[in-house]
């Protein structure tokens, strides 16, 4: 398998009641049927897990899956409120990784702590900003809908235009 999209089906519930019984019940199918083993989907190239309300919890399982797979070229993330604890997960699980082009983390509130002077928290950014350079392969990158620059808060974006240049 190179591909795997299960964006939009809801199977991690919704945001007020996040239940991650249907994604759970989708992995033990996959195996029960012998259809496709989850070895073969950590080999996955691409994944698009969009609009599952994967949280901040989702997102940290997600991480684990991505260290494991040494073979994704495009993550897809996007619309999952994975917040700026979910993102530092994603950044850390990230670095070193040579073969992801294409990563989308659109819309997932990744600003929406605040820091310890009432500002919004802008080191989910930080911490991606710091994987970027590592990501040897990284081609696109979407951080769209998330309020970086946020009330004129600019370090996330000057992470990001710092981080950006140091591709490999």
């Amino acid at each position: 398998m190179t591909s795997l999209d299960i964006s939009d089906n809801r199977l991690c519930g919704y945001w007020k009641t996040p239940d991650f019984s249907g994604y759970q019940a989708l992995v033990a199918a996959i195996e029960a049927h012998k259809l496709l083993t989850m070895d073969a989907v950590n080999m996955a190239e691409e994944l698009d897990v969009s609009g599952q309300n994967l949280g901040v919890k989702g997102a940290k399982t997600m991480a684990i899956f991505i260290q494991n797979n040494g073979a994704m070229a495009k993550l897809d993330i996007a619309n999952n409120s994975i917040g700026v604890n979910g993102l530092k997960a994603l950044a850390e699980a990230l670095q070193d990784n040579k073969t992801l082009t294409e990563l989308n983390v659109a819309s997932n509130n990744v600003t929406n702590a605040m820091d310890s002077t009432g500002n919004t928290s802008m080191s989910g950014v930080g911490a991606l900003a710091n994987a970027i350079p590592t990501i040897g392969a990284l081609t696109s990158l979407n951080v769209s809908n998330n309020r970086i620059g946020y009330r004129g808060n600019m370090s996330g974006v000057e992470a990001l235009a710092a981080a950006i240049p140091e591709c490999r």
